[in-house]
């Protein structure tokens, strides 16, 4: 049609992404009633996964968002932010909205005096990409425990926040490596982590515990660590 013709279509593709590679493949599955949220139009997805806005305004900007509450599952995730598409003259733009099963990592933080070991609450825990990218931040509750929740698949460090173990004096026995896979039951508990605390001589050892996580090194020279939110 010569209206149609002026104008353009933006759309979106919304699916589960089991492998979490991010592409649409045959382990994949369409998702259906997917709403989008950043529009002037409220759409949602068909059985098929997509979703068209159609007599979008040419050379325009739309903005298409997955509203994560439209979701069939509390725990899933768009591994998308959003996108700001642009409309062509006669042509379909679209966009693929990966969605991602997530997972959980929980575990209690103690502080070791001598030969016990208490609960500590109000430890800084940082979930660490092995780029050195901080995913996510939480503290432990009064009885030491944390949980990180809605973790996409991937591999993982969990450790404390460095600048609460200069500040502190704190020494981590070991940083806990952990790998969420895609297409699997990630609800993984007893990620432990024993701290102590230095003596004030023996407090600049402490950096050197960070050597084995890439990036944030980097915060205890000035230059801070890259932080977003999951």
């Amino acid at each position: 049609a010569e209206s149609m013709a002026s104008a353009g279509i933006v759309g979106a593709r919304a699916f589960l992404d089991n492998d979490a590679d991010g592409r649409f493949t045959s382990g994949d599955a369409p998702l259906e009633n997917v709403g989008f949220s950043g529009n002037a139009r409220t759409i949602r997805t068909r059985a098929d996964g997509y979703a068209l806005l159609p007599g979008a305004t040419a050379y325009q900007s739309s903005t298409l968002k997955v509203d994560e509450s439209t979701l069939d599952d509390p725990y899933w995730v768009s591994a998308a932010p959003g996108y700001r598409a642009v409309a062509r003259p006669g042509r379909l733009t679209l966009v693929d909205f990966p969605v991602t099963p997530t997972g959980e990592i929980a575990g209690t933080v103690f502080l070791r005096k001598g030969d016990a070991q208490t609960a500590v609450s109000n430890v800084r825990l940082m979930l660490i990409t092995p780029t050195g990218r901080v995913v996510s931040e939480v503290k432990s509750d009064y009885d030491g425990y944390y949980l990180f929740e809605r973790v996409p698949p991937g591999s993982y460090q969990v450790t404390v926040d460095p600048d609460q173990m200069i500040r502190q004096r704190l020494k981590v026995g070991q940083s806990k490596a952990v790998q969420l896979s895609p297409g699997q039951n990630n609800d993984i508990r007893g990620i432990d982590l024993v701290i102590e605390r230095l003596p004030f001589q023996e407090a600049q050892v402490a950096p050197g515990v960070l050597q084995s996580l890439p990036g944030l090194g980097q915060s205890l020279t000035g230059a801070p660590s890259q932080r977003v939110q999951p």
